[in-house]
């Protein structure tokens, strides 16, 4: 069904050219309507050692999720490094043979954390942080390999510039067009295409002039790939909240080629914005705190396309439930944006869900939970997967005595088809 037609009425057998009777077919597809989100037995746990975790990519079997501080002090016996692996063919999400980890600091040598991961092809890319080293591992590999230290490649990007530390973000390039990696505040951008060595098909966009000066604002963080247009989105660093885009047909080194407006310009509502989700016809902002502590966080929007300062519009999250606050980043499913809860100040998690079929200020169109009322430990997270049938959210810090948790919502019984990557 397109949406905005109407769908075609049946009055009756169809007559065929050759004058018998057909008769209309019947969908034997069983109904799969979005789960209840406030039903807790769509809920699942998965209690992990230490927390610090932020969301990455889905290779269509297992979901790797990242480890981005060491905060868990010495007792949880990790390093900062660590990769935790699941397999979403278990039907149960806490059995313990569905989890792995593999630990590059230990295995080949790098030092974490690490705060972006994406799929390059059939490659899993972990990009390099604190030493600038990157790693990547086979996803078409016996899926025993990964905990070897055998299996991985590193690639270190020091060598294309001496600032290519810190990348915090990795993009897709349309049309199998490589991979893009910047680091907030450096902004010694990256390009990666081919995947037959490691080493080979790296482009360097060391700005000289910095980034304050090259796009305005230096802030950016995850992003999405919309046609020829590749987007930074904004991670408010207290002053400046910068949107960044590169035109794809230009040179990907070139200043020119790039443009970037401080979202913190369209006013205070619209500070301390942390998290990017793309959709058919949005790019989405989630806020994690507000200037004034008494304002709500709002779910921020504008256009796929047009000028970066145009088209911005915003909801308050407490439509439904007034102890929400913060979200950094979320998922779509095809229809419904699962905002990944992040509170400050406060130990209420508030699962919200919305429906991007209805108008972002309807109350209709927006879902809410308590963590506390499904019985699920107190956690903030940082990002979400949807496999296309499950939501998962990661356990970035745990806020109450529960330890740290992931949580999984069975959005649907039947598995809907992903969301394209780029748009």
């Amino acid at each position: 069904m397109v949406l905005g037609l109407d769908p075609p009425s049946y009055d009756g057998p169809l007559s065929s050219p050759d004058g018998a009777t057909e008769t209309a077919t019947v969908d034997a597809t069983p109904p799969n309507p979005p789960g209840k989100l406030d039903d807790p037995a769509r809920w699942s746990t998965y209690k992990s050692q230490g927390a610090s975790y932020v969301a990455g990519p889905f290779d269509g079997r297992f979901i790797y999720f990242i480890r981005a501080a060491d905060d868990d002090g010495p007792d949880a016996g990790l390093t900062g490094s660590r990769i935790l692996r699941y397999d979403t063919t278990v039907e149960k999400f806490d059995e313990p043979s569905a989890w792995t980890a593999f630990d590059p600091e230990v295995s080949v040598g790098t030092t974490g954390p690490h705060l972006a991961a994406v799929l390059d092809g059939q490659w899993l890319v972990v990009a390099g942080y604190a030493d600038g080293i990157f790693i990547r591992f086979n996803t078409q590999s016996p899926s025993n390999d990964f905990g070897f230290a055998s299996s991985w490649e590193t690639f270190d990007a020091k060598g294309l510039a001496s600032n290519s530390l810190g990348y915090d973000t990795a993009v897709p390039i349309a049309n199998d067009g490589g991979i893009a990696y910047t680091n907030a505040g450096r902004l010694s951008a990256l390009k990666h295409t081919g995947n037959d060595v490691f080493d080979g098909g790296w482009q360097a966009a060391p700005f000289d002039a910095g980034a304050e000066s090259t796009f305005g604002c230096s802030a950016t963080r995850e992003g999405a790939c919309v046609g020829t247009q590749l987007y930074l989105g904004p991670a408010a660093n207290g002053t400046t909240a910068c949107l960044a885009r590169w035109d794809e047909t230009k040179p990907f080194n070139e200043q020119t080629s790039w443009e970037s407006f401080d979202i913190n310009k369209l006013g205070e509502d619209f500070a301390q914005v942390h998290g990017t989700i793309t959709t058919d016809r949005h790019l989405y902002f989630t806020q994690y705190n507000t200037k004034d502590a008494a304002a709500p966080v709002k779910l921020i929007r504008r256009p796929l396309n047009g000028a970066l300062d145009a088209g911005w519009e915003s909801q308050a999250t407490n439509i439904k439930n007034p102890l929400t606050r913060g979200f950094i980043g979320g998922v779509f499913d095809g229809r419904f944006l699962y905002l990944s809860p992040y509170p400050v100040g406060t130990q209420n998690v508030i699962y919200t869900r919305y429906d991007t079929t209805i108008a972002l200020a309807d109350p209709a169109a927006w879902d809410v939970v308590a963590g506390a009322a499904l019985g699920i430990p107190a956690n903030r997270s940082w990002g979400a997967v949807f496999d296309g049938q499950y939501v998962y959210y990661t356990s970035y810090a745990a806020l109450d005595n529960g330890g740290a948790t992931f949580a999984r919502f069975k959005a649907y019984d039947y598995k809907v088809p992903l969301p394209p990557t780029c748009r």
